[in-house]
């Protein structure tokens, strides 16, 4: 589990240089001194959770997401990772009735709809940040960020320099030359997940062993296994 580094202003001079344990330490002061309701409370503990993590609500299923810093992405295990969390920093404060008000509040947080929960259009989502291909000929490759909402990255680092001799060579042995660009091209048509303009299939027709699966398990290693579908043609 990794929180996030909060940066936002802090409201009381010096509190950014506390430390998340210091700051759960009053917390768990505020739950036992009788001055201070509940209410008052548990307040603390949602602001110190939005501190520590960047929260998102999916609008059509009202699953809560959280961001993950190393991979980029939001995750649809917040409430697991945050019912731990919680358990251990209110430790005997953290009672049943105090964690479904605790998820109240933190479900009615921001939430976004499916359509603008998967990213932004011409950018892919990559393990070593963000790969902005509005410009296909001058790709840009940017930070990983929490306010461009990808689910999905692909599990391939970008690399302007890579080649890919192995590749070529196979497709120099399993197809004939008219079609080699048009399988290169499908490759990065498969890429456009935002929206599929072209509104085509490829379909790939030869004898066994002739490289069919070989191109498909290239293709599927590429976009990951999560993100790819493997159904027959009957189906």
């Amino acid at each position: 589990e990794k929180t996030k580094t909060s940066t936002e202003p802090q409201t009381n001079e010096g509190e950014s240089e506390i430390s998340p344990v210091a700051k759960w330490a009053k917390i768990q002061q505020s739950y036992a001194d009788p001055d201070i309701s509940l209410k008052g409370a548990r307040a603390k503990a949602v602001r110190q959770i939005h501190d520590e993590y960047d929260l998102l609500v999916h609008r059509q299923s009202e699953t809560l997401y959280r961001y993950d810093e190393d991979d980029g992405i939001y995750r649809d295990d917040a409430e697991r990772v945050l019912r731990e969390r919680l358990n251990r920093c209110l430790e005997k404060h953290f009672t049943r009735n105090e964690q479904n008000e605790i998820f109240h509040r933190l479900n009615s947080t921001k939430s976004i709809p499916a359509d603008e929960f998967r990213g932004p259009e011409k950018m892919l989502c990559v393990e070593n940040g963000v790969l902005d291909i509005s410009t296909p000929d001058q790709p840009v490759l940017e930070n990983h960020s929490s306010d461009l909402h990808f689910r999905r990255r692909f599990p391939v680092q970008y690399d302007p320099d890579a080649d890919c001799p192995r590749f070529k060579q196979f497709l120099d042995e399993v197809v004939y030359d008219d079609d080699r660009a048009k399988l290169q091209e499908f490759v990065g048509y498969c890429l456009h997940y935002w929206g599929m303009p072209f509104n085509r299939a490829l379909m790939l027709t030869g004898p066994t062993h002739s490289g069919k699966s070989t191109f498909l398990n290239v293709v599927a290693a590429l976009l990951g296994e999560d993100n790819v579908a493997r159904q027959s043609l009957q189906d």
